[in-house]
Protein backbone atom coordinates (compact mmCIF):
# COMPACT_ATOMS: atom_id res chain seq x y z
CA UNK A 1 0.00 0.00 0.00
CA UNK A 2 1.25 3.11 -0.61
CA UNK A 3 2.74 5.66 1.94
CA UNK A 4 -0.10 8.53 3.15
CA UNK A 5 2.52 11.13 2.64
CA UNK A 6 3.04 10.32 -1.23
CA UNK A 7 -0.45 10.17 -1.89
CA UNK A 8 -0.75 13.59 -0.39
CA UNK A 9 1.62 15.28 -2.14
CA UNK A 10 0.23 13.20 -5.67
CA UNK A 11 -2.98 15.65 -4.81
CA UNK A 12 -0.87 18.83 -6.56
CA UNK A 13 0.44 16.89 -9.53
CA UNK A 14 -0.02 18.72 -12.86
CA UNK A 15 -1.90 15.41 -14.22
CA UNK A 16 -5.56 14.89 -13.08
CA UNK A 17 -5.31 11.28 -13.86
CA UNK A 18 -2.44 11.29 -11.19
CA UNK A 19 -4.69 13.42 -8.94
CA UNK A 20 -7.58 11.24 -9.35
CA UNK A 21 -5.98 8.17 -8.70
CA UNK A 22 -4.70 9.39 -5.49
CA UNK A 23 -7.78 10.64 -4.18
CA UNK A 24 -8.99 7.28 -4.71
CA UNK A 25 -6.16 5.56 -2.89
CA UNK A 26 -6.59 7.80 -0.31
CA UNK A 27 -10.17 6.79 -0.14
CA UNK A 28 -9.41 3.47 0.32
CA UNK A 29 -7.05 3.67 3.15
CA UNK A 30 -10.06 5.70 4.89
CA UNK A 31 -6.50 7.47 7.37
CA UNK A 32 -8.05 10.49 8.46
CA UNK A 33 -4.57 12.67 8.44
CA UNK A 34 -5.39 12.83 4.40
CA UNK A 35 -8.61 14.66 5.66
CA UNK A 36 -7.23 18.47 5.25
CA UNK A 37 -5.74 17.78 1.88
CA UNK A 38 -8.92 16.17 0.64
CA UNK A 39 -10.76 19.13 1.70
CA UNK A 40 -9.09 21.24 -0.40
CA UNK A 41 -9.23 18.78 -3.21
CA UNK A 42 -12.82 19.20 -3.10
CA UNK A 43 -11.76 22.70 -4.50
CA UNK A 44 -9.81 21.01 -7.93
CA UNK A 45 -10.02 22.50 -10.94
CA UNK A 46 -11.37 19.01 -12.42
CA UNK A 47 -14.84 17.40 -12.41
CA UNK A 48 -13.77 13.96 -11.91
CA UNK A 49 -11.23 14.56 -9.06
CA UNK A 50 -13.77 16.52 -7.22
CA UNK A 51 -16.33 13.63 -7.53
CA UNK A 52 -13.84 11.24 -6.47
CA UNK A 53 -12.66 13.91 -3.31
CA UNK A 54 -16.24 13.47 -2.37
CA UNK A 55 -16.31 9.46 -2.53
CA UNK A 56 -13.34 9.58 -0.39
CA UNK A 57 -14.87 11.80 1.88
CA UNK A 58 -17.49 9.30 2.29
CA UNK A 59 -15.51 6.31 3.30
CA UNK A 60 -13.19 8.09 5.79
CA UNK A 61 -16.82 9.49 7.30
CA UNK A 62 -14.82 11.83 9.50
CA UNK A 63 -17.39 14.28 10.88
CA UNK A 64 -15.37 17.08 10.05
CA UNK A 65 -15.69 16.83 6.48
CA UNK A 66 -19.79 17.79 6.39
CA UNK A 67 -19.28 21.63 6.18
CA UNK A 68 -17.50 21.48 3.10
CA UNK A 69 -19.88 18.26 1.76
CA UNK A 70 -22.65 20.27 2.19
CA UNK A 71 -20.43 23.39 0.21
CA UNK A 72 -20.22 21.29 -2.44
CA UNK A 73 -24.09 19.72 -2.41
CA UNK A 74 -25.18 23.65 -2.51
CA UNK A 75 -23.35 24.22 -5.96
CA UNK A 76 -25.72 21.85 -7.72
CA UNK A 77 -22.56 20.30 -10.34
CA UNK A 78 -24.03 17.11 -10.67
CA UNK A 79 -21.65 14.89 -10.76
CA UNK A 80 -19.97 16.33 -7.59
CA UNK A 81 -23.72 16.42 -6.19
CA UNK A 82 -24.69 12.83 -6.17
CA UNK A 83 -21.04 11.99 -4.41
CA UNK A 84 -21.50 14.69 -1.65
CA UNK A 85 -25.11 13.51 -0.99
CA UNK A 86 -24.25 10.31 -1.07
CA UNK A 87 -21.06 11.02 1.75
CA UNK A 88 -23.41 12.86 3.82
CA UNK A 89 -25.38 9.90 3.94
CA UNK A 90 -22.74 7.48 4.80
CA UNK A 91 -21.65 10.02 7.89
CA UNK A 92 -24.80 10.63 8.79
CA UNK A 93 -24.88 14.04 10.57
CA UNK A 94 -27.72 15.47 11.35
CA UNK A 95 -26.75 18.96 10.17
CA UNK A 96 -27.06 17.77 6.34
CA UNK A 97 -30.40 17.01 7.17
CA UNK A 98 -31.82 20.63 5.18
CA UNK A 99 -29.66 20.70 2.36
CA UNK A 100 -30.00 17.20 1.57
CA UNK A 101 -33.99 18.37 1.70
CA UNK A 102 -33.48 20.91 -0.51
CA UNK A 103 -31.40 18.88 -2.71
CA UNK A 104 -34.75 16.68 -3.26
CA UNK A 105 -35.72 19.74 -6.14
CA UNK A 106 -32.66 19.22 -7.75
CA UNK A 107 -32.54 19.34 -11.33
CA UNK A 108 -30.21 15.77 -11.66
CA UNK A 109 -32.78 13.13 -11.17
CA UNK A 110 -29.53 10.80 -9.47
CA UNK A 111 -29.01 13.82 -7.10
CA UNK A 112 -32.62 13.30 -5.76
CA UNK A 113 -32.16 10.18 -5.30
CA UNK A 114 -29.13 10.17 -3.55
CA UNK A 115 -30.53 12.90 -1.39
CA UNK A 116 -33.64 10.58 -0.69
CA UNK A 117 -31.18 7.45 0.11
CA UNK A 118 -29.17 10.07 2.42
CA UNK A 119 -32.00 11.32 4.66
CA UNK A 120 -32.78 7.53 5.19
CA UNK A 121 -29.51 6.64 6.67
CA UNK A 122 -29.48 9.70 9.15
CA UNK A 123 -32.99 8.88 10.10
CA UNK A 124 -34.19 12.48 10.65
CA UNK A 125 -37.71 13.07 11.37
CA UNK A 126 -37.25 16.57 9.60
CA UNK A 127 -37.27 14.97 6.56
CA UNK A 128 -40.47 12.91 6.80
CA UNK A 129 -42.58 15.53 5.03
CA UNK A 130 -40.42 16.07 2.08
CA UNK A 131 -39.81 12.01 1.30
CA UNK A 132 -43.81 11.95 1.39
CA UNK A 133 -44.02 14.25 -1.46
CA UNK A 134 -41.51 12.83 -3.36
CA UNK A 135 -43.56 9.38 -3.20
CA UNK A 136 -45.89 11.01 -5.74
CA UNK A 137 -43.97 12.68 -7.81
CA UNK A 138 -42.89 11.16 -11.64
CA UNK A 139 -39.93 9.60 -11.26
CA UNK A 140 -39.94 5.93 -9.84
CA UNK A 141 -36.35 5.55 -8.93
CA UNK A 142 -36.89 8.83 -6.28
CA UNK A 143 -40.39 7.24 -5.31
CA UNK A 144 -38.78 3.91 -4.35
CA UNK A 145 -36.11 5.17 -2.61
CA UNK A 146 -37.99 7.49 -1.18
CA UNK A 147 -40.14 4.60 0.24
CA UNK A 148 -37.37 2.57 1.40
CA UNK A 149 -36.29 6.23 3.49
CA UNK A 150 -39.15 6.68 5.54
CA UNK A 151 -39.33 3.24 6.34
CA UNK A 152 -35.40 3.90 8.12
CA UNK A 153 -36.72 6.75 9.70
CA UNK A 154 -39.76 4.70 10.84
CA UNK A 155 -41.83 7.52 12.06
CA UNK A 156 -45.76 7.22 11.93
CA UNK A 157 -46.39 10.83 10.11
CA UNK A 158 -45.42 8.98 6.60
CA UNK A 159 -48.11 6.42 6.99
CA UNK A 160 -50.89 8.29 5.07
CA UNK A 161 -48.02 8.99 2.06
CA UNK A 162 -46.96 5.51 1.99
CA UNK A 163 -50.45 3.85 2.23
CA UNK A 164 -51.24 6.04 -0.77
CA UNK A 165 -48.79 4.39 -2.67
CA UNK A 166 -49.98 0.62 -2.09
CA UNK A 167 -51.69 0.40 -5.21
CA UNK A 168 -49.34 1.84 -7.50
CA UNK A 169 -48.52 0.44 -10.80
CA UNK A 170 -45.08 -0.03 -10.05
CA UNK A 171 -44.74 -3.47 -8.14
CA UNK A 172 -41.41 -2.21 -6.61
CA UNK A 173 -42.52 0.68 -5.37
CA UNK A 174 -45.64 -1.00 -3.29
CA UNK A 175 -43.18 -3.48 -2.35
CA UNK A 176 -41.10 -0.82 -0.76
CA UNK A 177 -44.24 0.99 0.90
CA UNK A 178 -45.52 -2.07 2.49
CA UNK A 179 -42.19 -3.21 3.76
CA UNK A 180 -41.96 0.69 5.17
CA UNK A 181 -45.44 0.14 7.03
CA UNK A 182 -43.88 -3.08 8.70
CA UNK A 183 -40.79 -1.17 10.08
CA UNK A 184 -43.45 1.95 11.61
CA UNK A 185 -45.29 -1.05 12.86
CA UNK A 186 -42.27 -2.56 14.72
CA UNK A 187 -41.08 0.73 15.74
CA UNK A 188 -43.48 3.38 16.08
CA UNK A 189 -47.14 1.65 15.64
CA UNK A 190 -50.40 3.48 15.04
CA UNK A 191 -54.16 3.13 14.43
CA UNK A 192 -53.75 4.14 10.95
CA UNK A 193 -52.05 1.66 10.14
CA UNK A 194 -54.82 -0.35 10.19
CA UNK A 195 -55.94 1.50 6.49
CA UNK A 196 -53.50 -0.38 4.67
CA UNK A 197 -55.41 -3.90 5.74
CA UNK A 198 -57.84 -3.90 2.66
CA UNK A 199 -54.71 -2.71 0.38
CA UNK A 200 -52.75 -5.56 1.60
CA UNK A 201 -55.81 -8.33 1.40
CA UNK A 202 -56.08 -7.23 -1.81
CA UNK A 203 -51.96 -8.05 -2.86
CA UNK A 204 -50.99 -10.86 -0.78
CA UNK A 205 -50.69 -13.51 -2.93
CA UNK A 206 -48.54 -11.44 -5.44
CA UNK A 207 -45.61 -11.67 -2.71
CA UNK A 208 -44.67 -13.34 1.08
CA UNK A 209 -44.19 -9.58 1.92
CA UNK A 210 -47.81 -8.37 1.77
CA UNK A 211 -48.71 -11.14 3.68
CA UNK A 212 -46.06 -10.75 6.39
CA UNK A 213 -46.96 -7.17 6.94
CA UNK A 214 -50.16 -7.65 7.21
CA UNK A 215 -50.14 -9.81 10.34
CA UNK A 216 -47.03 -7.31 11.28
CA UNK A 217 -49.87 -4.60 11.60
CA UNK A 218 -52.30 -6.92 13.36
CA UNK A 219 -50.23 -7.69 15.69
CA UNK A 220 -48.79 -4.57 16.88
CA UNK A 221 -52.41 -2.19 17.20
CA UNK A 222 -54.15 -5.48 18.16
CA UNK A 223 -54.25 -4.20 22.07
CA UNK A 224 -55.42 -0.38 21.00
CA UNK A 225 -58.73 0.99 21.75
CA UNK A 226 -61.13 3.01 19.47
CA UNK A 227 -59.25 2.67 16.44
CA UNK A 228 -60.31 4.14 13.25
CA UNK A 229 -60.85 1.06 10.99
CA UNK A 230 -61.63 1.05 7.26
CA UNK A 231 -65.65 1.61 6.23
CA UNK A 232 -65.76 -2.50 5.07
CA UNK A 233 -64.80 -3.50 8.20
CA UNK A 234 -67.03 -4.61 10.63
CA UNK A 235 -67.24 -3.21 13.70
CA UNK A 236 -64.90 -4.45 16.58
CA UNK A 237 -67.23 -5.37 19.36
CA UNK A 238 -69.91 -6.46 16.57
CA UNK A 239 -71.69 -8.44 19.10
CA UNK A 240 -73.10 -5.61 21.36
CA UNK A 241 -74.62 -4.16 18.57
CA UNK A 242 -78.53 -4.54 17.97
CA UNK A 243 -79.27 -7.55 15.80
CA UNK A 244 -82.70 -7.71 13.49
CA UNK A 245 -84.99 -10.26 13.46
CA UNK A 246 -84.33 -11.41 10.06
CA UNK A 247 -80.29 -11.32 10.82
CA UNK A 248 -78.70 -14.31 10.24
CA UNK A 249 -77.21 -17.07 12.32
CA UNK A 250 -73.61 -16.61 13.02
CA UNK A 251 -71.80 -18.92 11.47
CA UNK A 252 -69.08 -21.30 13.09
CA UNK A 253 -65.40 -20.13 13.13
CA UNK A 254 -64.32 -22.98 10.68
CA UNK A 255 -66.50 -22.11 7.95
CA UNK A 256 -64.79 -22.33 4.72
CA UNK A 257 -63.95 -18.48 3.44
CA UNK A 258 -65.54 -18.17 0.05
CA UNK A 259 -63.25 -16.41 -3.00
CA UNK A 260 -63.10 -12.86 -3.28
CA UNK A 261 -64.84 -11.69 -6.10
CA UNK A 262 -63.01 -8.54 -6.70
CA UNK A 263 -59.76 -10.07 -6.25
CA UNK A 264 -57.55 -9.97 -9.65
CA UNK A 265 -57.67 -12.66 -11.78
CA UNK A 266 -54.79 -14.71 -12.79
CA UNK A 267 -54.24 -17.14 -15.08
CA UNK A 268 -58.14 -17.79 -14.60
CA UNK A 269 -57.80 -18.11 -11.15
CA UNK A 270 -59.48 -16.44 -8.67
CA UNK A 271 -57.02 -15.56 -5.35
CA UNK A 272 -59.17 -16.56 -1.95
CA UNK A 273 -59.72 -13.85 0.58
CA UNK A 274 -57.44 -13.61 3.48
CA UNK A 275 -60.06 -12.72 5.46
CA UNK A 276 -58.28 -9.73 7.29
CA UNK A 277 -60.95 -8.60 8.97
CA UNK A 278 -61.68 -11.84 10.36
CA UNK A 279 -58.00 -11.78 11.88
CA UNK A 280 -58.69 -8.22 13.17
CA UNK A 281 -61.81 -9.34 14.96
CA UNK A 282 -60.28 -12.61 16.70
CA UNK A 283 -56.97 -9.85 17.59
CA UNK A 284 -59.28 -7.30 19.46
CA UNK A 285 -61.66 -10.36 21.31
CA UNK A 286 -57.83 -11.53 22.57
CA UNK A 287 -56.68 -7.85 23.47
Amino acid sequence: MEDVTELIARLKHPSESLRRDAVEALGKIKDPAALPALLEALQDGAARVRRNTAVALGKIGDREAVPALIATLQRWEEGACREAARALGEIKDPLAVPTLIEALQHRDVQVRQEAAWALGEIKDVRAVPCLSQALQRWDQDVRRTAAVALGEISDRHAIPALISVLLDNDEELRLHAARALGQIAASDPAPTLRFALPMLDRLWYRDPVYEAVQERILAATAGMKNLPLPASAPPPDAKSLPRPATAPPVLPANLPIPANPNAEKTTGLVPPARGWWNRLRRALRGS
